[in-house]
């Protein structure tokens, strides 16, 4: 049986960029099919039910909140490995590894909340937080939403529950939330309840962590053009991006769908991290197929993933003019796949487990919280064919 990861870490070198990355894919659930989740959130020390907490599946638009007997009730839930998330005030968030099976059409879990003991330390009250605050959170708004134009339009609308902190001689930047992260993509059209982890910025290094669990919202558009950008926005995110590959991947589609993924020889003699690699006038590569790097697992729509060293990839279609390009290969919108563990498993919706198998360089990993799409997200059949 397999679960989804209880974090999801992520590592990025801005400006040369490497990234630890979990994926996810289009889900074809709708409410009307699909799996129920039910069960109920009782204080695990008393055994009374708590009413008002809320349950969601990371990284989906499917969630709610537990009735006064509560009683939760997620409906319409594809088959896949999932994380469900529960947290109330007072009490430590939980988060639970769930393998939604076709088979399935009822699944209970029951969820036991521990009740919070928080040791109160004398604090300085402020009617605004310190310069020093603001020049960090402006450091951690830049790296934590990402350089895509959709981070332009994306806000953290409570950042005061964010605090910081610096050490190693001033070059390790880190965050911790007292409370979900609650943003609004204005470019996608999502609102967002994320779970901040962990957030680690190593300056000297130029090494970024941080993980994380979202929860979706739709945004009503105010207007047919607004839902047309909108939906224009989502497409263009979805595009060439790695859970699209994932997604090509496991449907066999990747010629189709605009990629090129080849062995690269050249990456194991040059480090892609200096300009080296970039200026090599002969890079070894060598095309794969599918079953180069995947094959059947006993679960229905899962697939193992395993390769040696490194892969490039490259995405033929053009897209963000914003994409991670270097100076002279202005053309080519390129990334590279290490794996970090011996085995994964990635499913026909494109979702990876672990979500830290994947180590990725370069285009792809540009990719932050403001280009975040749910699960659910499928691409339009008008947006199949679009550069």
């Amino acid at each position: 049986m397999h679960h989804p990861d209880p974090a999801i870490p992520r590592l990025l070198r801005p400006g040369v960029l490497a990234l630890l990355i979990a994926a996810s894919a289009a889900l074809p659930a709708t409410a009307q099919d699909g799996v129920t989740l039910t069960g109920r959130v009782l204080d695990a020390a008393t055994g009374a039910p708590l009413p008002g907490a809320n349950v969601f599946l990371a990284h989906t638009l499917r969630g709610t909140s537990t009735d006064s007997a509560g009683v939760y009730r997620i409906a319409g839930v594809a088959p896949g490995a999932y994380e469900l998330v529960v947290s109330i005030v007072g009490y430590h968030d939980q988060a639970l590894p769930l393998d939604v099976r076709p088979a399935d059409r009822l699944l209970t879990q029951d969820v036991r909340l521990a009740p919070a003991v928080y040791e109160l330390d004398a604090v300085e009250v402020t009617a605004r937080p310190p310069r020093r605050w603001w020049q960090r959170y402006a450091e951690f708004e830049a790296l934590f939403l990402g350089p895509s134009p959709n981070a332009a339009q994306t806000e953290i609308l409570n950042p005061y529950v964010l605090d910081f902190e610096r050490s190693n001689l001033g070059n390790v930047l880190t965050a911790t939330a007292a409370a979900p992260l609650q943003i609004e993509n204005r470019a996608l059209g999502y609102r967002l309840t994320f779970q901040l982890e962990r957030f680690e910025w190593d300056r000297k290094a130029r090494l970024l962590t941080y993980s994380g669990r979202p929860r979706f919202e739709e945004m009503t558009p105010q207007s047919p053009e607004q839902a047309a950008r909108w939906a224009e926005a989502r497409a263009q995110t979805y595009l060439g991006s790695l859970r699209h590959l994932l997604r090509a991947l496991a449907h066999d589609r990747v010629e189709q769908e605009h990629f090129q993924v080849m062995e690269d020889f050249t990456r194991e003699r040059t480090d892609i991290e200096t300009d080296a690699y970039y200026v090599t006038d002969v890079i070894e590569v060598k095309p794969i197929t599918r079953d180069d790097v995947l094959f059947p697992r006993e679960t229905p729509g899962a697939f193992g993933l395993s390769f040696d060293g490194f892969l490039r990839v490259v995405y033929t279609q053009h897209r963000h003019g914003w994409t991670y390009r270097r100076d002279w290969k202005p053309d080519e919108q390129v990334s590279w796949l290490k794996m970090n563990t011996l085995l994964a498993t990635i499913y026909e919706d494109g979702y990876l487990f672990p979500p830290g198998a994947l180590q990725v360089h370069g285009a792809m990993a540009d990719e932050r919280v403001a280009d975040l799409l749910p699960r659910e997200y499928t691409l339009a059949p008008e947006n199949q064919n679009e550069p």
